[in-house]
């Protein structure tokens, strides 16, 4: 059983998940099946970790039916009955956590059996519960909450002009317009950010993409009749809409500096009007942008740790299911590193990695000790675990081996750094999927980093001066770098 997507499933519950699930399958409702009660009563044992060989198959067979031989049909029947019933667990669980949803649910049905009284007294509530000024205490998604509010508010008002015309109010009208309109930018925004993001570190293109002809239209003519109606439905609602239309302007390809300046401070004014979670997605996109810009004029590194710190102090590190996925927690290992905020490294380690059961967990670890080691200038102690640390991506080898090179740097080691050039190309080779943003990137650090070895052997006023202005003209070269080029002496 333990290849069963029936396992595979019960593996992502929670303690309190399988409580609850017992519950569920002990509820003649849902199940009438008392062998697969007694079936996940015995694979409940094996957890956490489900691997025990006690989960095979023929295995549970003798502790379900000792007396019986083992009949592959009826097992077979038995588990993808539990995997059904885990599935609809999952549902009903998702559903309760959405209660916006739910009511959405819930007012449809309603009107289907024409309960009108009972259906007048839900939307009244909702209206009162789901209030568009507060929405910073909603526990939902913003494209959740256009999405089903525009539905919500639709059927209201469609229901109402069939019971009683006189009930219907034009203000609903005008609201399930507004709620339909911005749920369609909002979505667009969302999909064109996936669209955009998907090409920011691999070899993608994106081509002739539905969503980005849209956008491109909608940039033609003029967003601004739009947003000044939805300010005039809700001031909340225009300003969280623009918020959307200023992330999908900073990712086209024509963007500037300015756009995502404008964006970047728009999202940081508005903190306080946004759920958690699109305040989350909304951080994301501005490193994301600023990625994409590539822009000399703004410091990706800081912006994204500037992003990171915000999370941290919100409380917005963990995803939707309350877990920390430590490898992305990795990915902000390396722009402290460009900063020198080893601080941050330490907190990411002590609050979050520390305490993580991740399997990836103890090689993070050593990339913390890596930074420390830098930290406190034992550079041979970072190559050392630079050695001995496991890649996880193939961005991960373009990090290390910059690291690598700061170290060789630091320890004078030219002879080493050379051959670490030399096989660069080969390394670039090796892969089709770094985007050519990285590959530039990658070949200009290490072109740096050989000048200054040649600076650090024989200073020349004239190439010390073109080297330091060109890394003190780009914030996004490495504090490092910047310190050591003023460290010499012409």
């Amino acid at each position: 059983m333990q290849k069963s997507t029936a396992l595979e499933t019960i593996k992502s519950f929670t303690p309190e998940d399988i409580l609850r699930f017992e519950d569920f399958l002990n509820s003649p409702y849902f199940n009438k099946n008392s062998n697969v009660i007694r079936l996940f009563a015995l694979i409940k044992n094996y957890s956490p970790g489900y691997d025990d060989p006690a989960l095979d198959k023929e295995m549970l067979w003798k502790e379900l039916f000792p007396r019986k031989v083992y009949n592959y049909g009826t097992m077979k029947n038995l588990i993808f009955e539990l995997k059904k019933l885990a599935a609809k667990f999952i549902t009903i669980d998702e559903l309760e956590r959405n209660k916006i949803e739910e009511d959405e649910i819930l007012v449809r049905a309603l009107g289907k059996r024409n309960i009108p009284k009972f259906f007048i007294t839900k939307v009244n509530e909702i209206d009162k519960k789901y209030k568009i000024e507060n929405l910073h205490n909603l526990k939902t998604d913003l494209d959740d909450y256009f999405n089903y509010m525009f539905k919500i508010k639709w059927m209201k008002h469609s229901y109402l002009r069939s019971y009683n015309p006189k009930l219907a109010k034009n203000e609903d009208l005008q609201a399930y317009t507004a709620l339909m309109t911005g749920s369609f930018l909002i979505y667009t925004s969302m999909f064109y950010n996936n669209v955009t993001a998907q090409s920011l570190d691999i070899n993608f293109t994106p081509g002739n993409n539905a969503v980005i002809s849209l956008v491109e239209t909608l940039k033609i003519g003029s967003t601004g009749g739009i947003l000044k109606a939805m300010s005039k439905y809700s001031k909340s609602a225009g300003k969280i809409i623009n918020l959307h239309w200023l992330r999908t302007k900073v990712l086209m390809k024509d963007a500037t500096e300015n756009d995502f300046f404008e964006f970047r401070d728009e999202v940081y004014k508005n903190i306080y009007i946004l759920p958690e979670l699109d305040l989350k997605g909304f951080l994301i996109a501005i490193i994301n942008s600023a990625s994409i810009l590539n822009s000399p004029k703004i410091n990706v590194s800081k912006e994204r740790i500037d992003a990171l710190k915000l999370r941290m102090k919100m409380k917005l590190i963990a995803h939707d299911d309350g877990r920390v996925y430590i490898l992305e927690l990795l990915q902000f290992f390396w722009s402290a590193g460009n900063l020198n905020d080893f601080e941050v490294i330490g907190r990411l380690i002590k609050d979050y990695i520390s305490k993580s059961n991740d399997e990836k967990k103890d090689n993070v670890m050593k990339c913390g000790e890596m930074f420390f080691s830098i930290k406190e200038k034992d550079f041979h102690r970072a190559l050392e675990l630079i050695s001995i640390v496991t890649p996880e991506s193939f961005m991960m080898k373009v990090h290390l081996r910059m690291l690598k090179a700061r170290c060789l740097y630091e320890i004078d080691d030219y002879e080493t750094f050379l051959y670490e050039r030399d096989s660069l190309n080969h390394f670039l080779k090796s892969s089709k999927s770094l985007s050519g943003k990285n590959i530039h990137n990658l070949k200009d650090f290490f072109e740096k980093v050989n000048r200054m070895f040649r600076l650090k052997q024989n200073i020349e006023g004239s190439e010390y001066k073109k080297l330091k202005d060109e890394v003190f003209s780009n914030l996004n070269y490495p504090v490092w770098m910047k310190e050591e080029i003023m460290r010499m002496k012409v």
